[in-house]
């Protein structure tokens, strides 16, 4: 897998985002990080949502002087900023061949988009970490906003998860709309936002979920990943503030949060070439 970093010679980010909340978001922001630093990769987990959902995932109380806001408005260094989340709690009983670290979400996200003009900022910031993780993944707020204008500047890649309902494919064609209109108005010279993939969550066999999955292949192609079905286990394990691959490393839920990363992976690697 360490073959796989080297490929991409520098840090790459990842954004979990749509403009409809409640799709499954945090819950795969928060698998897909420990994931790939389970096989090999030095992660950056930022959560940029005021509701902080990413960070008590893990088991971390938000924290006033360790967040997003501190990053960007009050300008703190990276080593002042970053939390170690424990591993018993994401990783479980996995030999970890990476790392993990986060930046925690906090109410005072909230207030980030009166105190900051510069859209550039968060990428400026990213830049003082490269060379020293392969991967930051960012978990976003669902409306659209300055603060996830400057995630977007900042991106390379976008995965969108979409419960295959009606609101939820409309957020979904929202998301990809703004996408293509942040791609449009880029810097010359600037790579375009790359769409990794559009992720059908908490999926039930019943025909109105499969039309909103038809729907999705008719309107995205192969951007559509497998559906991920709706699991009790990944409630199960919120409840224990763990990832499944810590509650329930065997579960059904573990088996398809795996399937999403392979999925990731591969689509990477097509677009990295």
């Amino acid at each position: 897998m360490r073959k796989d970093v080297d490929k991409m010679n520098k840090t790459k980010v990842l954004t979990l985002m749509n403009e409809k909340g409640g799709v499954g978001k945090t819950t795969l922001a928060v698998h897909l990080a420990a994931a790939l630093a389970i096989v090999g990769y030095k992660v950056m987990l930022i959560d940029t949502d005021p509701q902080a959902s990413a960070t008590l995932s893990y088991g971390i109380a938000p924290d006033a002087k360790k967040n997003i806001f501190n990053l960007m408005v009050d300008e703190d260094e990276w080593r002042d900023v970053v939390i170690q989340p424990s591993k018993k709690l994401w990783a479980g009983g996995y030999e970890v061949k990476g790392s993990l670290a986060i930046v925690g979400g906090h109410l005072k996200t909230y207030a980030i988009p009166t105190l900051i003009r510069d859209t550039m900022l968060l990428k400026n910031r990213l830049e003082e970490i490269e060379g020293y993780v392969d991967i930051v993944v960012f978990d976003t707020s669902p409306q659209a906003s300055l603060m996830n204008e400057a995630v977007v500047k900042a991106t390379n890649y976008v995965i969108i998860p979409t419960e295959p309902e009606p609101l939820s494919l409309s957020g979904t064609a929202n998301t990809v709309y703004h996408l293509g209109e942040n791609n449009r108005n880029r810097a010359m010279n600037t790579p375009p936002v790359e769409i990794l993939g559009i992720i059908p969550t908490m999926y039930r066999k019943t025909n109105s979920h499969d039309t909103g999955v038809g729907f999705l292949h008719d309107t995205y192609g192969d951007l559509v990943y497998n559906p991920v079905p709706l699991r009790i286990g990944i409630s199960e394990a919120s409840f224990s503030k763990q990832t499944v691959f810590a509650h329930a490393p065997e579960s059904d839920a573990s088996k398809d949060m795996w399937a999403v990363m392979a999925q990731l992976m591969n689509q990477m690697a097509v677009v990295n070439g």
